[in-house]
């Protein structure tokens, strides 16, 4: 290479240098550098840190290296034709920068100075980048998570899912302050944790807000299932007393037990809640989860016993319609005096209005006045 190309290239790399020294201040004037530069930095943010203030190290005692060897050869171009051009070549292409044992480097040339700090500044660079992004993000998260968290247990007191999110928050924190390159992971857990507690924290809300109504409800509910439980006992002993032989009754519920027991009853229980209701909702609104899950299964139970109680005398009620309906059938038909229909109408009407009704004789004497009444008159049986 000629003195004159020489000359030009030291310009260029000149050029090259006081851009990076540029770059180099802007990135060490990064709050994020100097907090890098501090160490204490552990687990999988130590390596890249170390890499980076070392990057850092060899960039600013080669830009000061190189920058000397720069001012040797412009100190030779100034003198023109008395410059010392062996010094150049020398100074330009030779092994001629030396710096600090320490930083791990041997002698190295212009080129190979400038090509290392490159590769230095896009390290550091992109390290810095990587946790300065971290630090900025999460330290966001982290604050709206711990505003959320503190207003949430100041309204709703602890529940699970904040004691999840609170784990979540504990670990980000440690992340953010030694391992910013894991927060990241640990950020993803927490926006989980946290949109569960939302969940969680909405739900809750809902049923304090609809509490005075739900127990309303149960109140409601208790008073159905005392009618209910009442009335199945009624049908039982009507139908009893009103049927032969039925069958597929079942014993009603015992409503003192069910309702009135005072340790284990509907009753006592549902105002139990209604007075925890003014000082300890939450408690209130898990404890009407489980009451009214009892609640539901009783008012179930006693609405299958009362339908069962009244079945025969819903059977025997159907019979009599039916026997009416075939009776008005019969006048329709001209056959209203018709002595054998009349016969089989009274035979019928006599076992469907007494008590106790045989329904198994009463259905058989229906079903003959209503085949007699679809032959023609006079026909054969």
């Amino acid at each position: 290479m000629s003195a004159a190309e020489l000359y030009t290239w030291s310009l260029k790399v000149r050029t090259d240098l006081d851009r990076l020294g540029g770059h180099l201040l802007d990135l060490d004037g990064d709050p994020t550098t100097k907090l890098v530069a501090a160490g204490g930095l552990s687990g999988s943010s130590a390596a890249p840190a170390d890499a980076a203030n070392a990057a850092l190290a060899r960039l600013w005692a080669l830009l000061s290296a190189v920058r000397v060897q720069l001012d040797v050869v412009a100190e030779q171009r100034a003198k023109g034709r008395r410059a010392d051009q062996d010094l150049v070549a020398r100074t330009l292409t030779g092994p001629v920068i030396e710096v600090d044992s320490g930083l791990g480097l041997g002698r190295l040339t212009v080129a190979d100075a400038m090509n290392m700090m490159t590769a230095d500044y896009a390290l550091a660079t992109e390290v810095i980048t990587k946790i300065g992004a971290a630090w900025r993000d999460g330290l966001a998260l982290l604050d709206a998570g711990r505003n959320r968290m503190q207003l949430l247990q100041a309204d709703l007191g602890p529940f699970p899912e904040s004691e999840v999110a609170a784990a979540a928050l504990a670990r980000a924190t440690d992340a953010a302050a030694s391992d910013p390159l894991l927060l990241g992971e640990t950020l993803l857990h927490l926006r989980q944790a946290l949109e569960g507690v939302d969940r969680a924290a909405g739900l809750l809300q809902t049923r304090r807000r609809q509490l005075p109504a739900q127990l309303q409800q149960a109140v409601e509910l208790l008073a159905r299932i005392d009618r209910t439980i009442r009335e199945g006992s009624v049908a039982l002993d009507e139908t009893r007393a009103k049927i032969n032989d039925p069958i597929g009754l079942l014993a009603a519920l015992d409503p003192v037990a069910v309702l009135d027991d005072t340790s284990r009853g509907l009753g006592p229980w549902l105002e139990r809640l209604r007075l925890a209701a003014q000082s300890d909702w939450r408690s209130a609104v898990n404890g009407l989860v489980a009451w009214r899950q009892l609640a539901e299964g009783v008012a179930t139970t006693s609405s299958q016993i009362l339908v069962a109680n009244r079945a025969p005398l819903e059977r025997r009620n159907e019979l009599r319609g039916l026997l009416d309906a075939l009776v008005v059938k019969a006048a329709a038909i001209g056959r209203a005096e018709d002595l054998e229909l009349s016969a089989l109408h009274e035979c019928a009407r006599s076992l469907l209005y007494v008590a106790p009704c045989d329904l198994a004789v009463a259905g058989v004497a229906v079903d003959a006045f209503r085949r007699a009444i679809a032959r023609p008159a006079g026909g054969q049986r």
